[in-house]
């Protein structure tokens, strides 16, 4: 889960320096991007909801799309470790 929190975190820190970098209306809504902003978008595109009020516009979808496969890759692999570790506990037991 820390390891899931961390490339969170990374993901939305460069988001957020790529739309500061950008300076234009990155997720429409007409005010500077925040961190929490970022953050936020970071967390749902990670977990692959895509249900943000708060979506980019321009070349960060790009990002925004990346970041959604390898969170989808991941957690996919996230999993398949767990089941192969529950395994070798179930088979010792």
């Amino acid at each position: 889960m820390v390891s899931h929190v961390i490339q969170i975190l990374i993901f939305a820190l460069l988001l957020w320096l790529l739309s500061v970098a950008v300076n234009e209306e990155v997720f429409g809504i007409g005010i500077p991007v925040s961190f929490q902003q970022s953050l936020y978008v970071s967390f749902e595109s990670y977990a692959s909801l895509g249900s943000s009020n708060a979506l980019p516009f321009g070349p960060l979808r790009i990002f925004i799309g990346v970041e959604g496969l390898s969170g989808l890759v991941v957690i996919g692999w996230t999993s398949a470790f767990t089941y192969w570790c529950m395994t070798q506990y179930w088979n010792d037991h």
